[in-house]
């Protein structure tokens, strides 16, 4: 099933934690405007340096598919909960970070893949790979790129942990997490993981 992404579009954005002030942020308005082949989503801001406008471009028509829904369902399970931390004194998540990290690659190419449908393209994601002493972090680091579609130079090594050569079959590649820092994004997955738990998807 294709739909209209506009329709999709939270009205507002997911509330957002200042780490200088130490404090949530309310959530702020979104602007949709129909460009030539795309949305642009944008809303403005104080923060920095005087008033900008933040935006994310996404496409027009969303498929609707098994396979999309099969990624919610395991960003819901898997990823991070992208509202922790709002009705608590703690920063959470930030209201926009998603972050998605697993030792299964058919799963993290089932998120990149699908989420591109929402305009997150494999250039967006920033990548830490956790190895162990006996893997190599080249041929890793290739091996995930080409798995993934996304750029070696995005794949960073956060970590490499003392392994053991006999257990070479527990997590054969290490473990890869991908992220996402945006406020537009965060509250457009979050608004079609409520869908989909209130049978509106």
């Amino acid at each position: 099933m294709l739909v209209d992404t506009k329709d999709i579009v939270p009205e507002y954005s997911l509330p957002r934690y200042d780490p200088n002030k130490k404090r949530w942020l309310k959530p702020v308005k979104f602007s949709v405007s129909e460009r030539k082949n795309c949305y642009e989503v944008s809303f403005l801001t104080n923060r920095g340096c005087g008033e900008r406008k933040i935006s994310e471009f996404i496409p027009k028509l969303l498929s609707l598919d098994s396979k999309f829904i099969s990624a919610l369902i395991a960003y819901m399970c898997e990823g991070t909960d992208l509202r922790k931390g709002i009705n608590t004194n703690c920063a959470g998540n930030k209201g926009k970070s998603i972050q998605f990290c697993n030792s299964d690659a058919w799963l993290l190419k089932l998120i990149v893949n699908e989420f591109k449908k929402i305009g997150i393209i494999e250039q967006k994601w920033r990548c830490y790979l956790t190895l162990f002493t006996q893997h190599n972090d080249e041929n890793e680091k290739k091996w995930w790129s080409e798995i993934l579609g996304i750029p070696i130079k995005r794949i960073k090594i956060k970590e490499k942990l003392i392994g053991d050569p006999s257990k070479k079959l527990y997590n054969p590649h290490g473990r890869f997490r991908i992220e996402v820092y945006s406020s537009i994004y965060a509250s457009l997955i979050d608004n079609l993981i409520n869908l989909l738990k209130n049978d509106k998807l």
